[in-house]
């Protein structure tokens, strides 16, 4: 009885948030109402297949293909770049042949089918090396705000 009789003391303690003994706390809660807010899950498996999928194969593949793009402006921007410059741009042209990569795994894992080849489009040049690091600049701030 007495063993009850204490958990259900420490029980209560931590759900009034104060210690057994006085008024301090006994511990900080993550948020305020924790350990009482309730969260709404609307269960949506049941129409992922209708739609889900078929427009995450289209994301992934135009991302292949934005990834490619950025692969071929970044190997230009390091055949143009001042020697002391090119060591910045190599890791970021290898980060995008490694998305490249990862995307191209991700459509096999799900569909069983290589991504289908893409139409070769021209590629546009920057109009010259301080044009494309602001192309790439504002362009990467643009892929972190989608």
């Amino acid at each position: 009885m007495a063993i009850e009789e204490k958990n259900t003391i420490t029980a209560s303690a931590a759900n009034n948030n104060h210690s057994p003994g006085g008024s301090t706390p006994a511990y900080q809660t993550p948020y305020p109402g924790y350990p009482f807010t309730t969260y709404k899950y609307i269960a949506t498996h049941a129409y992922v297949p209708v739609y889900a999928l078929p427009e995450a194969l289209n994301l992934i593949v135009d991302s292949v293909r934005d990834e490619r793009e950025d692969e071929l402006f970044y190997d230009y921007l390091l055949n143009v770049a001042p020697p002391a410059q090119r060591e910045v741009i190599i890791p970021i042209r290898d980060d995008e042949r490694k998305h490249s990569k990862l995307f191209r795994e991700l459509y096999w894992q799900l569909t069983g089918q290589e991504i289908p080849p893409a139409a070769d489009e021209p590629f546009n040049r920057p109009q010259s090396y301080c044009d494309g690091i602001t192309r790439a600049l504002f362009g990467e701030l643009s892929a972190v705000e989608r």
